[in-house]
């Protein structure tokens, strides 16, 4: 099974969804990840963004990540593009694949950029006739999804064991530049808390929590 991860922002991936990505490659699954903007705009200089792709590159191969790729919208500015050409650039990326499930961004999100991609994967992969996406999955992403007003309802949960939690972790770790401190929500003891606190909703140790945007059975 093909299996695609579209989000705004290298680590955006992890903080969301790290753990669902080690279990769908455990299982045998091909994971393909699109990240949408360049990580410079908005965040500093052209060295932070050579460090963050670095640490994309290293989390990808330990995730088991099969494919990436890092597109060059602008960092906390997509708004300033149009959504058209958004569009584009997820079309042109999938064009020789067949994902049959699409992970990406709530629409609860406050972040502009996870908003945009949300919307622009819902515009790419609207239902066509031989379309191969059979479901689409918005998760959380600590330091976004809880800051807004609207309140994000999941109701899809994927259990993980320790192996999956394990290569969360490490991703978590790759990523340091871009965890804080406690009591900081994106902090890793947060992240970590927050899949225990998610699986407690459901009678398990470990999950992550998604919302249902198409499931096609």
């Amino acid at each position: 099974m093909e299996v695609l991860v579209i989000v705004a922002h290298s680590d955006d991936e992890v903080i969301g969804c790290g753990g669902t990505i080690a279990k769908h490659v455990a299982s045998g699954d091909s994971v393909s990840l699109l990240v949408m903007t360049d990580g410079v705009s908005a965040r500093g200089s052209s060295e932070d963004a050579e460090i963050r792709e670095t640490a994309l590159s290293l989390s990808c191969r330990n995730l088991g990540v099969m494919e990436y790729k890092q597109l060059s919208y602008p960092d906390n500015e997509m708004d300033s593009v149009s959504l058209l050409s958004i569009v584009k650039g997820i079309e042109d990326f999938v064009k020789n694949r067949n994902p049959q499930i699409i992970y990406t961004h709530s629409n609860k999100d406050l972040n502009i950029d996870h908003q945009i991609t949300m919307r622009a994967v819902m515009t790419a992969f609207r239902p066509q006739p031989n379309s191969t996406v059979k479901a689409i999955y918005g998760f959380e992403v600590l330091s976004s999804t809880e800051w807004n007003t609207e309140q994000f309802n999941p109701v899809m949960y994927n259990v993980l064991d320790k192996e999956h939690m394990y290569k969360l972790e490490k991703s978590l770790a790759i990523y340091k530049e871009e965890m804080r401190i406690e009591p900081h929500s994106r902090s890793v003891t947060n992240i970590i808390r927050q899949r225990k606190y998610r699986g407690s909703c459901v009678g398990h140790n470990y999950v992550e929590a998604f919302e249902v945007y198409r499931d096609l059975k």
